[in-house]
């Protein structure tokens, strides 16, 4: 039940941009170790926020197909 989702009823936002500057980094505490998987995303007339979370999308390790990729 670790990865299970469930309906929620927070506010959605939606953004619309470009995604850049993808990168790895591995997090070790102890025996155990999990991957972060960060981007910088360009909202559309707004400022780059920098995005890290444990999913990974097919494609993102592609500088040639995901930097500049547009994401709404």
């Amino acid at each position: 039940m670790a990865h299970s989702t469930m309906p929620s009823f927070a506010t959605r936002i939606t953004a619309v941009g470009k995604t850049y500057d993808y990168v790895e980094r591995e997090i070790h505490t102890g025996y155990h170790h999990d991957t972060i998987y960060g981007i910088r995303f360009v909202p559309d007339g707004g400022q780059p926020i920098s995005i890290e979370t444990e999913i990974n999308l097919p494609g993102w390790a592609d500088p040639a197909i995901f930097n500049g990729l547009l994401f709404a």
